[in-house]
């Protein structure tokens, strides 16, 4: 085998790790949680089924038990369960993957951890975020700038519309 060759196999190897260190590092994040119910459920559900409205009630239900709830983040059945859990005000989350179709997300919120920031440092972060009226069909140009400072010590929460995003800018100061 040539010298390149064995290059390229030890760095495929390594890489191995680097995905060790992801899973390790994304259930970490999971288990600060606390307790969460899974529901799964077609993305082709519409709201105006009747599964999609009780996914909603059952959800609902399921944060007044002091659960938080847990979905793919896609629409249908998936929307559903983060409706329902955000209307009781308790925990709601989307975990997304890209896949080729069906990349349309859910209204949700996100917690973004700064502790990636050089500790010590201080920042200032510009945000391009959605507003309550963005819609992904509908209104998709409507947004909020927004400036704050940030440290690695910071947390911030972000509202995602549907099938929306945002951008941060992040300059050392």
């Amino acid at each position: 085998m040539e010298s390149e060759n064995w290059i390229d196999k030890s760095h495929d190897s390594w890489s191995v790790f680097k995905i060790m260190g992801e899973l390790v590092e994304g259930y970490e994040k999971l288990s600060q949680l606390g307790p969460c119910v899974s529901i799964f459920g077609s993305a082709r559900t519409k709201p105006d089924d009747k599964y999609y409205k009780k996914t909603i009630e059952i959800s609902e239900e399921i944060v007044k038990l002091g659960l938080g709830v847990i979905t793919g983040g896609g629409p249908g059945i998936m929307e559903a369960a983060n409706k329902g859990a955000k209307l009781a005000k308790g925990k709601s989350i989307g975990l997304r993957i890209n896949l080729p179709f069906e990349q349309f997300t859910n209204e949700r919120d996100l917690k973004i951890d700064f502790s990636f920031l050089e500790s010590g440092k201080e920042y200032t972060m510009k945000m391009y975020l959605d507003t309550q009226n963005t819609h992904w069909k509908e209104n998709p140009m409507e947004y909020q700038i927004t400036e704050r400072e940030v440290s690695s010590n910071d947390n911030i929460d972000i509202y995602l519309a549907p099938g929306g995003g945002f951008a941060i800018e992040i300059i050392a100061k």
